[in-house]
């Protein structure tokens, strides 16, 4: 027998403990939210998706960021890495689960599709020249051997849908300054005018940089119109002008100029003027209609040409110039049943290049060294994706 007044304690203890029980029964059960997942050519949930795939929402790529790199929303997704995101004559070099880690500059081996457009190159090049965040609705970033339905070159992917516009039309402004001479414009506009929906953004960004000879120069503007035809039909067009004046490189350091002053630029770098400019217009068609309940097709069409010249430090070959001109088409058919999803697809990518070397005299362009006409990359791939709900398929 317990002594009546240890008993009383007990007793009192398990009081409270019930009633913190049925408190906490009592409150509201928080649900994490769900998306549905798009990038793996049949839309699911993502809790059902057999795959690895991350979602980044208009709020985090808009808001509390300065928008000068892919970075600042991908830095915290697994399996991504990023380097040289503030070498825009570099361009940031993104690695999905290794792929692309190899990759001396840019992006290799990583499919980037901005509303269902391809930004990479037939050969597997990639480029966040004409991204545009301030008007980005939403990022899909899928990994692993899924992304294969996307062809070649596709290690990793990397989806991302603009917004639409408003059903009231809105007009935004938003200025960025920062430290290392940072400003940053961006103008946008959009609406919603009976079947007509319209969103355009424009950027205007200059940039110092941290280190010396690191100065960008970026104007873009992004336009995306859509036209609903019926409740089951739309025609979207897409159009994207980028013009990059001025974009230098401030190239590599020894371990002893960084210690020396981790902000100056490699001499050669100076000598030579290295940098790059870059001219890109794109333009692209997207048609979707819904047949019926269970079948609907999608058919699109883009052509992009691309005016790059950039000067390397070196004098032999170090002025590249080239004009590429790539282009697409493709059709997507979905089913989708009760206990099955089924589609299937063609792509089509044509990609041609017309490129000249020139020597590199002190930053001035010398004698041509070498003219190469490439018109060799053609890339046409099918792809058949299954998905079969398991909770339907075991009942």
């Amino acid at each position: 027998m317990l002594p009546p007044m240890r008993l009383c304690w007990h007793l009192l203890f398990a009081l409270i403990y019930l009633l913190h029980s049925a408190l906490l029964a009592a409150e509201a059960v928080d649900v994490l939210p769900t998306f549905t997942v798009d990038s793996a050519r049949i839309p699911q949930a993502d809790l059902k998706a057999p795959f690895a795939v991350s979602r980044i929402e208009a709020e985090r790529l808009q808001t509390a960021s300065t928008q000068l790199s892919l970075d600042e929303s991908l830095q915290t997704v697994p399996g991504v890495f990023v380097l040289n995101p503030y070498n825009f004559a570099q361009d940031s070099r993104i690695a999905i689960r290794g792929f692309g880690a190899r990759a001396s500059f840019g992006i290799r081996g990583i499919q980037l599709i901005v509303d269902g457009i391809p930004a990479t190159t037939p050969d597997g090049q990639g480029s966040v020249d004409g991204l545009d965040l301030g008007s980005a609705h939403s990022m899909e970033i899928l990994r692993g051997p899924a992304s294969a339905l996307y062809g070649a070159a596709s290690g990793g992917v990397i989806l991302i849908e603009t917004e639409d516009g408003a059903d009231t039309p809105f007009l935004e402004t938003r200025w960025t300054f920062g430290d290392y001479g940072l400003r940053q414009a961006q103008l946008k506009a959009g609406g919603q005018t009976g079947a007509f929906n319209y969103l355009i953004s424009a950027t205007d960004l200059e940039y110092d940089g941290y280190r010396a000879h690191n100065e960008t120069e970026n104007q873009r503007v992004n336009a995306k119109f859509r036209y609903d035809f019926t409740a089951s039909a739309s025609l979207t067009a897409v159009v994207n002008v980028v013009d990059l004046p001025l974009q230098n490189d401030p190239g590599g350091l020894t371990l002893e100029e960084v210690r020396a002053d981790r902000a100056q630029a490699r001499q050669r770098n100076i000598d030579f003027d290295g940098g790059e400019s870059v001219q890109q217009q794109q333009y692209g068609l997207i048609y979707r209609q819904a047949l019926d309940d269970f079948h609907a097709i999608e058919l699109k069409t883009y052509y992009t040409h691309r005016d790059f010249a950039n000067k390397l430090p070196f004098e032999s070959g170090g002025q590249v110039a080239f004009e590429r001109d790539f282009l697409g088409a493709g059709a997507l058919y979905r089913f989708s049943g009760d206990r099955l999803e089924f589609a299937a697809g063609l792509d089509y990518d044509l990609q041609d290049d017309d490129r000249e070397n020139y020597d590199n005299l002190s930053g001035a362009r010398g004698p041509l060294s070498s003219t190469l006409l490439i018109s060799f990359i053609l890339s046409t791939f099918d792809f058949i994706a299954f998905y079969i709900d398991p909770s339907l398929a075991m009942s």
